[in-house]
């Protein structure tokens, strides 16, 4: 209960915060000049502007494998005197709290797709922001990110008519939301994985990500209720495992970053897997939580691959270590209920054991 108490009152805080600051969507622009506010360690960026901020972009190519910075703003971008192939698809990627563009489960994601074929891979690095202790200040500042990152995709399609799609982890879930909303035209494809839910989980919409923030929106959750969050956020949701904590995790150090940093392991595997990572449907992920989805239903498969026509809650079952992905659903359902409520019981021992746990990522 300690935890729950925890992460309400801080969620209600930053809530409270955001909605005093700006109580108008986010699609709408703004004047106001952009400025620091520096407390302690912890920057929080005033105004919505991107301005002079430190949040920068860097090309990767399958020729580019260095990394190569990108410099745009509201007029003009150096994109034609990079590598950025303009016949090209471009995936942006884009970190979450207390990490920056290096993080390895993203990387892992730009390695997969480099395997897969010719792309243009943007990571981009808003570190300055989402620094760690200062989950408050990352919050708040992802609108102002999202901004930055919507001139560069206004930049790319000056001079690219080929899809932009935007992948976030954690917190970078719903920077990718502010940049397709600030954004001259909303991208096609946003895919949020594992959502962060502190400072969220009473959000408007509007301030969030959601099914209208782009015209495909798929949305992976493995942690939900803990650092990830448990609600319908795209056009089509898996929730993997459960949804809660992930098969093999409780060997690790920390259950929960495990659990979390899963989902964008999942989403890197798909992008080459054979097998894939397939789902059955389900009405609602509380329907399943009081066993109401145990029949597999109509599948789908989950990650790069997803159908964009599909829509709803869909449950994935995976192995507990890489590869990951088991394909399609068989009669495998049995092994996954008993698999589950041992591991209910455990995540339960956690959280009395540790209330703290949720916050070291």
């Amino acid at each position: 209960m300690l935890i729950v108490a925890y992460l309400f009152v801080i969620n209600m805080c930053i809530t409270l915060l955001c909605a005093s600051s700006d109580s108008s969507a986010i699609g709408n622009s703004s004047n106001v000049k952009g400025t620091t506010l520096n407390i302690g360690i912890c920057n929080f960026r005033l105004g919505r502007n991107c301005g002079q901020s430190n949040v920068t972009f860097y090309l990767y190519t399958n020729n580019q494998v260095e990394g190569e910075q990108i410099v745009v703003n509201k007029s003009s971008s150096n994109l034609l005197q990079t590598a950025f192939n303009v016949s090209l698809e471009t995936k942006i990627l884009i970190h979450g709290y207390n990490s920056d563009m290096f993080l390895g489960v993203l990387n892992g994601i730009k390695t997969e797709y480099f395997k897969s074929g010719k792309l243009n891979v943007i990571l981009i690095d808003w570190s300055d922001y989402a620094k760690g202790p200062c989950y408050p200040a990352a919050v708040w500042n992802c609108r102002m990110v999202g901004n930055c990152l919507s001139q560069l995709i206004d930049a790319i399609r000056c001079i690219s008519t080929s899809n932009v799609h935007l992948l976030g982890f954690s917190l970078g879930s719903h920077v990718a939301a502010f940049a397709s909303n600030y954004a001259s035209k909303k991208v096609k494809r946003i895919t949020g994985l594992d959502p962060a839910l502190p400072g969220f989980a009473t959000a408007a919409n509007e301030n969030k990500l959601d099914s209208s923030d782009a015209d495909f929106v798929d949305v992976i959750h493995t942690n939900a209720f803990m650092q990830g969050t448990p609600l319908q956020s795209g056009h089509i949701d898996f929730f993997v495992n459960g949804g809660i904590i992930q098969p093999g995790c409780m060997q690790e150090g920390n259950v929960l970053a495990c659990s979390h940093h899963r989902a964008p392991i999942y989403y890197a595997e798909s992008i080459n897997s054979v097998p894939g990572f397939w789902g059955w449907s389900c009405s609602s992920f509380w329907e399943y939580l009081i066993g109401r989805c145990w029949k597999s239903g109509n599948q789908t498969i989950m990650g790069e691959h997803t159908d964009r026509n599909m829509r709803g809650i869909f449950l994935v079952i995976t192995n507990s270590q890489a590869e990951y992905a088991m394909g399609p659903y068989s009669n495998t359902i049995r092994n996954f209920i008993k698999m589950n409520n041992d591991k209910l019981q455990q995540i339960a021992q956690i959280l009395l054991k540790d209330s703290t746990a949720v916050w070291l990522i």
